[in-house]
C-alpha cells in the first residue's frame, strides 16, 4: 500500500490495528495522548507524531480510535488533514 496512514488512539483497540497494519507493510504514524502507550508501535517501524495535528498532516487515511465524542473532539481540535483524505473515525 502507497498511502500514507495515520492512526490516532493506540489503546485497547487501536494498538493491536496499528500493529497488523504494521505487519501488513503499511506506513504509518501513530499519536496517542498518553505517548507511552505508542512508543512499543515506533520501536515497530511506525513514526510517532508529537501532536494530533502533525499525525493528521499529509497522512492519506486517518483512523480515530478514541473512546467517546468528546474525547475525539479534543483531541483532534485544530488537525487539518490534507484535501482527499479519508478520515475513519
Amino acid at each position: 500500500m502507497d498511502a500514507s496512514v495515520t492512526l490516532i488512539g493506540t489503546g485497547l483497540m487501536g494498538f493491536p490495528m496499528s500493529v497488523n497494519l504494521l505487519r501488513a507493510g503499511v506506513s504509518l504514524t501513530v499519536w496517542n495522548r498518553s505517548v507511552g502507550k505508542a512508543v512499543p508501535l515506533a520501536e515497530q517501524g511506525a513514526v510517532l507524531a508529537g501532536s494530533a495535528a502533525e499525525a493528521v498532516a499529509g497522512a492519506d487515511i486517518i483512523i480515530s480510535m478514541l473512546s467517546d465524542g468528546p474525547t475525539v473532539g479534543a483531541s483532534l481540535a485544530g488537525t487539518v488533514p490534507k484535501s482527499g483524505a479519508l478520515w475513519i473515525v
